[in-house]
């Protein structure tokens, strides 16, 4: 199966091809306010080192969200751009269960934090169990107090983005992670019977926020 990967939910600006799930080709780079900008000129770089064609795609996948409101309208609107043109299936893929897949099969109960604004996060809570990944909690936008007073040093914790807030916590329980259009094309591709979007036209990132901070 060949997969386009597009991952601009956060800082990260990134495009993958993924071929029978290995990643063959990936250009990604933290470019704060310049996705814009830059995913087009990834684009045309990782095309001219792959070779690959759009027309020989089987889909498009794209981070959906949470995350940052412009980058995710910035990769939807990308990603329908280059798939609408060649009738390019599209796969949206939930940017924090593509964040815990990163971290590989670790038994156990796994969450995940991801930056948002201020000292406001995205959390959701990840399972392992029999070498499948399943998410049982939903997303909850927490302030930084909220989740420092309910920190448990004994679970798995992955985090991107706030360090100072983070850091200031000084214990070893937390690790970061970072995105990428690597994980975004290899989780399309596990799921893609599931995920692919019957109704592509109407589809819109998932902001998660705007329904759920005060």
């Amino acid at each position: 199966m060949k997969i386009l990967a597009i991952e601009t939910a956060t800082e990260i600006c990134g495009i993958g091809y993924i071929l029978d799930g290995e990643c063959i080709g990936l250009m990604e780079r933290k470019t704060p306010r310049a996705h814009a900008e830059k995913l087009p000129l990834f684009y045309d770089k990782l095309i001219e080192e792959t070779g690959i064609k759009l027309k020989d795609l089987d889909g498009i996948a794209v981070s959906i969200g949470p995350g940052s409101f412009t980058g995710l309208r910035i990769g939807l609107s990308y990603c329908k751009g280059l798939a609408f043109s060649h009738g390019i299936p599209i796969i949206p893929v939930p940017t924090l269960e593509a964040l815990v897949f990163a971290k590989g099969k670790i038994e156990g109960t796994i969450r995940i934090l991801l930056h948002s604004h201020r000292e406001t996060f995205f959390q959701q809570d990840f399972l392992w169990k029999n070498e499948q990944l399943q998410n049982i909690s939903e997303i909850d936008v927490l302030e930084w107090d909220e989740i420092k007073c309910n920190f448990n040093q004994e679970q798995m914790i992955y985090f991107f983005g706030g360090e100072p807030l983070v850091n200031s916590l000084n214990v070893s329980g937390l690790k970061k992670i970072q995105p990428s259009a690597h994980w975004i094309g290899i989780l399309a591709e596990k799921n893609f019977t599931e995920w692919i979007s019957d109704n592509p036209y109407k589809l819109i990132p998932d902001y998660i926020s705007p329904f759920l901070i005060k």
